[in-house]
C-alpha cells in the first residue's frame, strides 16, 4: 500500500494538478492556461457511508429524574452513496442513492456502476461542459466486479457446460518453445456451451498425459471430518487440481477485464466516455 501511495498515485495526483479546476472564495473559477487540447479537470470523489434508522446522540443534556426513551436494536440499515465535487455535491445531491441494506441486500459492484453511468456521468456533463472528470474512489471489496464475459476459471467446470457457467470472451496465450506470437483461443464451443477446463488446458499443452486432475484440490475443513475447496486453487499457488494451472495461465491475460480497473492504471472502462472521463484508485 505504501508503494502504490508514493509510486502510483502521488506521482499521479501531481501529473493532475496543473489541470485541477479550482475555484476562489466566491466560487468563481480561476482561470489556469491549459494547453490547445487540454480540458480543465474537475475532481469527484465518491463518498459511501452505512448508518442505522435509530442512530442517535448517545449522550444528551436531560432532567435529573428524567431517562430517554430509546427504542431497542439498530433499526433498519441505509447506505448512501453519493458523489463529491470541489464545491459541493454533484448536481446539489440529485445522484444520491440511498440503499436499505440488510440481510441478503447489500450495496455491490454492479449498483455503484449503474449510479455512475445513469446518474452521475450524466449529471457530470449537465454541471460541468467542456471540462474531464476524474473520479475517485477508495479500492473496498464492494466495488469490484469482473465483466460479464472475463476470464474466470472459478466459474469453469471441469467438462464444458453447466447450470451456472455464463459465455466468455475469447483468451490468448503464447506456446511453450515456439513463437512468440499471440495463440487465439475461443472459450466456446461450436455449439454455444462453455469449454471445460480440461479441453482448455489439453488446448495448451498442459494437461499432463495418463493423469487426471480434479476440478479444485480439497483440503481439511473447519470441522472434524470435513473438507473445503483449497483457496491455493484460485490463486495458481501450491495446487495441483485443474483450476490452478488454468488459473496461472488464463488470468494474467484478463486483468484488464477486471471492473474497476486494478490499481495503479487511470483509464476509463466506459468506452462511450473514453475521452471525458479517468477512473483513479
Amino acid at each position: 500500500m505504501q508503494q502504490y501511495r508514493q509510486n502510483v498515485f502521488l506521482p499521479s495526483m501531481a501529473a493532475f494538478s496543473p489541470r485541477m479546476m479550482e475555484w476562489d472564495d466566491d466560487l468563481q473559477p480561476i482561470v489556469k492556461e491549459l494547453g490547445a487540447s487540454e480540458k480543465p479537470l474537475i475532481f469527484i470523489t465518491h463518498d459511501e457511508s452505512t448508518f442505522n434508522s435509530n442512530d442517535g446522540r448517545r449522550r444528551i443534556w436531560i432532567h435529573e429524574d428524567k431517562s430517554p426513551l430509546r427504542k431497542k436494536g439498530r433499526g433498519q440499515g441505509l447506505h448512501v452513496s453519493d458523489y463529491l465535487t470541489p464545491i459541493g455535491r454533484l448536481d446539489n445531491g440529485k445522484v444520491c442513492e440511498i440503499l436499505k441494506c440488510g440481510g441478503d441486500i447489500w450495496w455491490t459492484g454492479e449498483l455503484m456502476i449503474e449510479q455512475l453511468t445513469s446518474k452521475a456521468i450524466p449529471a457530470f456533463e449537465r454541471s460541468f461542459p467542456g471540462c474531464q472528470a476524474l473520479f475517485a474512489f477508495d479500492n473496498a471489496k464492494c466495488h469490484q466486479k469482473y465483466a460479464t464475459n472475463a476470464l474466470r476459471t472459478g466459474t469453469m467446470n471441469l467438462t464444458p457446460g453447466g447450470k451456472n457457467t455464463v459465455p466468455m470472451r475469447d483468451g490468448w496465450f503464447v506456446q511453450t518453445g515456439g513463437s512468440q506470437e499471440r495463440q487465439i483461443q475461443s472459450m466456446m464451443l461450436p455449439d454455444g456451451r462453455l469449454k471445460g477446463l480440461r479441453i482448455v488446458l489439453q488446448e495448451r499443452g498442459l494437461w499432463p498425459s495418463g493423469c487426471k486432475f480434479l476440478a479444485q484440490c480439497s483440503i481439511p475443513g473447519d470441522h472434524s471430518g470435513t473438507t473445503k475447496l483449497n483457496p491455493a486453487c484460485k490463486y495458481a499457488s501450491n495446487a495441483s487440481c485443474a483450476r490452478a494451472p488454468s488459473a496461472k495461465n488464463i488470468l494474467p491475460h484478463v486483468l484488464h477485464t477486471y471492473l474497476p480497473v486494478l490499481p495503479g492504471n487511470t483509464i476509463s472502462p466506459y468506452t462511450p466516455h473514453a475521452s471525458h472521463f479517468s477512473v483513479l484508485f
